[in-house]
């Protein structure tokens, strides 16, 4: 926590002008298109799409994904992460969180309603009658016990179940009974905080009160269930499961609601995988197999007669500007695989597909999917407005006024050639760690030449946790990198505070960079450092050059300065 003292020096030393600045233009916000945690996405009655996020509350698109816009404490959603998701048939939104159940209104969100507090909201399901909406509840984020509420009203107000769910497992669905309102089943398992290791799935006949194991038991762990909408019996059912070893698929078939179940697992192939039932055709189901049992390739499963046979498609993919890398960008939503698919009943053919880091659209039931986070211009990459992104630093280039740097975790380092419209990665494989294939990294750091358009110098590294960091320098704004760290610790494991004295020489800059939790300064352009502030705890993480108050190093332990241009023996700590 900074203290006050240092607040109002550090507000002393750079002037508030910036903050003027500010106040007379509007913000808008830019990025690559980096995606971020998504979570059960569903599409609305009025045809709004909405996507949940770990971070930044939910995003809604108008326009069938062209456009996003967030929702979030403007509109009433005060908690910003959210852990499940329904539409309502009137074209609401009910939103669980972990902070209890929001009800967004129809037609585009504009307000939020917060109906009942408190609890991790861990999945929602609208019934036959809309009136009627179950939630299952977590007390705790990292909770594995739960309980069931219900509401009468469409989710206005809610009352207990006095359910009796098993303890010690961790719910990650709802699905309804397509025409009893008194019929819920839960699905336990995996979920964001608690790993639950029985991956079941509980049905109830009287509103939540009583719940029975429904799912094919003894044969492997559950994966998903659901009703096939089949007119002619509304009770039957599909369920996927993966065996013991991790890589054999099955799927079954019930004609009672789960009472019992044929095994459908044709002899040549496993499917197994989320089911996508079809109202507008019930022989028809897919199902999207993203646990990537069979090497590193995802598949969509199709049968046309209830699942007597199946055709195995190898999922096509564009993936934006990362590719299609299935083993980073091609997963499932945090909150487990039952959360990862969303689609519209009414036109089965649109499929939303979110994981941990990006979203996939399909218009053709699950057989090609497109990038929904960001879309190319020219060379470049601009995003569509749902990003839940982790921004560390931004710089301008003095030396340009459309040139600007970025730094993020995970995305790594970006730059925009026109003021932030779009952007090109700097990532390279040679420094990003585990992110090899360069479509990622960490950047905490950078600074651009004030004179020279074409240099600049940044941090950039893989795992923050126990990765390496790497200083460079580029003099083509990126295309291309030196090592710039000879004489910084041979292993850095912190790397941050870049900072460059604008006075200094054009061929000679004179720079400061805090490595280790020390200060070390170059005088040649950073082509090689020394140790000039040795901090306390190796504490300190910036740097910083003022016009007329020396160099400053920040620490938690106070405050550093220097009035000679940063060299050894010049720092003394300051007294606030």
């Amino acid at each position: 926590m900074v203290s006050s003292k240092i607040l109002i020096f550090l507000l002393s030393i750079s002037g508030c002008t910036i903050l003027t600045d500010a106040r007379s233009r509007p913000w808008r916000s830019t990025n690559p298109g980096g995606g971020g945690a998504f979570n059960s996405p569903v599409i609305t009655s009025d045809g709004f799409w909405a996507v949940g996020s770990d971070l930044g509350g939910f995003y809604l698109s108008s326009n069938k994904g062209r456009r996003w816009v967030q929702v979030g404490a403007l509109q009433g959603l005060t908690a910003t992460h959210v852990a499940s998701m329904a539409a309502h048939p009137d074209g609401r939104i009910l939103v669980g969180t972990d902070d209890g159940i929001y009800v967004a209104s129809s037609g585009g969100a504009r307000t939020v309603t917060h109906t009942r507090p408190n609890g991790y909201v861990a999945a929602i399901a609208v019934t036959a009658n809309p009136s009627v909406v179950y939630a299952a509840i977590h007390p705790e984020w990292n909770s594995l016990d739960s309980f069931l509420v219900i509401s009468n009203d469409g989710g206005q107000t809610w009352s207990s179940t006095e359910s009796d769910l098993p303890a010690l497992e961790r719910v990650t669905a709802l699905r309804a009974h397509p025409v009893d309102e008194d019929g819920i089943w839960v699905i336990t398992g995996e979920g964001r905080f608690a790993g639950g290791d029985r991956k079941r799935a509980y049905f109830s006949s009287d509103r939540g009160r009583h719940f029975f194991r429904r799912d094919p038991a003894g044969h492997g762990a559950l994966i998903d269930v659901a009703y096939s909408q089949n007119p002619n019996n509304l009770n039957q059912m599909f369920a996927t499961t993966v065996d013991s070893d991790g890589t054999t698929g099955r799927v079954f078939r019930s004609e009672e609601t789960g009472f019992s179940w044929i095994d459908i697992t044709p002899s040549t192939s496993k499917p197994s995988g989320i089911i996508l039932s079809d109202a507008t055709q019930h022989s028809h189901v897919r199902i999207i197999d993203l646990d990537q049992r069979n090497g590193l390739e995802s598949y969509l499963w199709e049968s046309s007669n209830s699942g007597s046979s199946w055709v195995r498609r190898t999922l096509s993919v564009r993936g934006g500007w990362s590719g299609s890398d299935e083993l980073w960008g091609m997963g499932y939503s945090y909150q487990g695989l039952p959360q990862t698919i969303g689609f519209d009943p009414k036109n089965p053919k649109t499929v939303l597909w979110v994981n941990s880091q990006f979203l996939y659209i399909s218009t053709n039931g699950g057989r090609s999917w497109r990038d929904g986070v960001s879309q190319k211009v020219n060379m470049a990459w601009a995003s569509r407005g749902i990003d839940n992104v982790v921004p560390v630093v931004t710089e301008p280039s003095l030396a340009n006024g459309t040139l600007v740097y970025a730094g993020f975790r995970d995305l790594g380092l970006w730059r925009s050639d026109n003021s932030g419209a779009s952007w090109v990665s700097l990532n390279d494989h040679q420094y990003s760690g585990g992110w090899s294939t360069a479509v990622g990294g960490n950047t905490l750091s950078v600074v651009a030449d004030p004179s020279r358009a074409e240099v600049v110098w940044a941090q950039v590294g893989g795992d923050l946790d126990v990765g390496r960091m790497f200083l460079l320098k580029s003099s083509n704004r990126g295309s291309t990198w030196v090592n710039s760290s000879r004489g910084l610790p041979s292993i850095i494991r912190r790397l941050e505070g870049l900072s460059i004295a604008p006075e200094s020489s054009q061929t000679a800059r004179w720079l400061t960079v805090v490595a280790n939790g020390d200060v070390y300064l170059s005088g040649d352009d950073g082509s090689s450092w020394e140790l000039v502030l040795d901090c306390v705890s190796n504490d300190c993480h910036r740097t910083i050059h003022t016009t007329d108050n020396g160099i400053i190093s920040l620490s938690p332990s106070g405050i550093w300065r220097s009035w000679e241009g940063g060299v050894a023996r010049s720092w003394e700590k300051l007294d606030l």
